[in-house]
C-alpha cells in the first residue's frame, strides 16, 4: 500500500524547485488579478518562502534580511512591494507589466499547442505549460500534420 504524506510536505517538496515556485506564485497572481484573492496570494508566497528559505542561493538573491522578509510576510494582508520584489529576486526574477491581452493569447496559444501535442504522442516534442506561462518556442510545423506517414 502507497504511504500518503501530508499536503505541506509535498508542496515544501514542490516548491523547493525555483521553477515550480515561479510557476506558483505566478497561478496565485493571476488568481489575484481575476478574483481579487488577496488570501492565495499570500499564502503562496509564504509557502514559496519557506521551501525556499534554506536555500543559500534565495537567500544570497534576497536584497532584505531573512528577518525582514519574514516580517513582511507575517501581517494578514499582501506584503508591501519591497517584499514582494525581494522574493522574486530570490528566485531569480524581477516584477514585470505585460499586455493583458498579449498573456492572454500566449495562455490560449500554449494550451491549444499541449493538446496538439497530447494527441501526437511522440517522444521528442517539447510541451509546453499554459500554467507556467511558457514562452512559445516551438512551432505547429513541428507537429506531424494530416496525411504525414509516421517515421
Amino acid at each position: 500500500m502507497r504511504e500518503m504524506r501530508e499536503y505541506h510536505d509535498y508542496l515544501m517538496q514542490e516548491l523547493s524547485d525555483s521553477e515550480e515556485s515561479i510557476a506558483h506564485i505566478q497561478i496565485a497572481l493571476e488568481e489575484y488579478q481575476d478574483n481579487g484573492d488577496s488570501f492565495v496570494l499570500l499564502m503562496a508566497l509564504r509557502s514559496v518562502v519557506e521551501a525556499q528559505g534554506n536555500s543559500s542561493e534565495f537567500i544570497r538573491r534576497t536584497p532584505i534580511t531573512p528577518q525582514n522578509l519574514l516580517e513582511g510576510l507575517s501581517r494578514d494582508e499582501i506584503p508591501n512591494l519591497d517584499t514582494f520584489a525581494a522574493i522574486l529576486c530570490g528566485l531569480g526574477c524581477r516584477l514585470s507589466v505585460v499586455n493583458s491581452e498579449d498573456a492572454h493569447l500566449n495562455k490560449e496559444a500554449a494550451e491549444t499547442l499541449n493538446r496538439v501535442a497530447s494527441k501526437v504522442r511522440q517522444p521528442n516534442y517539447h510541451l509546453l505549460r499554459a500554467d507556467k506561462g511558457s514562452v512559445i518556442s516551438e512551432s505547429l510545423s513541428q507537429f506531424p500534420q494530416e496525411g504525414d506517414k509516421p517515421h
